[in-house]
């Protein structure tokens, strides 16, 4: 295990341990997986193909949770499957970066053209402000079809919340118009109001959101049981109601440290 740079530590505590480990890691491509991310036995191979094409600087995977036992691991396995996979998918059409580093690769070119790890010292989601730099600096940044498997068996429901408002902080930092948009794709929290014209109405969103989930699920391979299913418009109101949070607050508690969220995720003092 390689340790961080003490320098760094109380800012990304992540990005000092990459700091480190690539000044001691070989070869040309640079792997970056959490700990608790599973892959098959060929999706390292076919994740790496990517890098055929000598523009490629950056590739992500897809992911999913898997595990899940209770309420909260399954409200956070529907929030990546319903919420964070269409949005890295669509971003993707669009040839917008939107890399999670959960499960990454770039080059050591790439990396050396932007400024290396250290450049993100200071930055909160140093995973996509990497693949916006390595975009600027004149490389392909590609989502892998692999879809790897990010394992949650237990998690309380607070902390699913945590996690889904500081990705909201995260991206409401990055772009605010773009952020505020994406209250338009949850349509249910907008349909419960309806309820007073017609109680059909909120409850014909909440099954095309159930069916939508199932067949997402399908595709992914998530294996969702109906216990799951039946979560789905439990998640979607939480989600909305954390998605207003990052207008009145921009402070982050990140591994021990409460810091703001600048522009860009850039952290500051408190």
């Amino acid at each position: 295990m390689i340790g961080g740079e003490p320098r760094f530590e109380e800012r990304n505590r992540k990005v000092a341990r990459l700091i480190a480990a690539a000044r001691a890691a070989k070869g040309d491509i640079l792997l970056i997986s959490d700990s608790n991310v599973r892959v098959e036995p060929d999706d390292l191979v076919r994740t790496l193909a990517a890098f055929d094409d000598p523009v490629t600087g950056c590739v992500s995977n897809l992911f999913t949770a898997a595990g899940a036992t209770t309420i909260g691991a399954r409200i956070e396995t529907l929030h990546l499957l319903g919420f964070v996979v269409p949005g890295c998918t669509l971003a993707a059409a669009a040839s917008i970066p939107c890399v999670v580093g959960k499960s990454m690769a770039i080059t050591r070119e790439a990396l050396d053209a932007i400024g290396g790890f250290e450049r993100f010292a200071n930055v909160l989601a140093e995973d996509q402000a990497i693949g916006l730099a390595v975009k600027e600096a004149g490389f392909n940044v590609a989502l892998s079809p692999v879809v790897v498997r990010n394992v949650v068996v237990q998690r309380t429901v607070r902390r699913a919340l945590d996690r889904q408002i500081r990705w909201n902080k995260i991206r409401h930092a990055f772009s605010r118009s773009t952020y505020l948009s994406e209250l338009l794709l949850n349509p249910l929290p907008f349909a419960v109001p309806l309820a007073l014209l017609h109680p059909a109405i909120p409850l014909s969103v909440a099954l095309i959101r159930i069916t939508q989930m199932a067949l997402l699920g399908r595709a992914m391979k998530s294996q969702l049981t109906w216990r799951d299913l039946l979560l789905v418009p439990l998640q979607d109101l939480l989600q909305f109601g954390a998605q207003w949070i990052p207008c009145f607050d921009d402070t982050v508690t990140w591994r021990g440290y409460t810091l703001r969220i600048g522009p860009n995720t850039e952290l500051v003092a408190a």
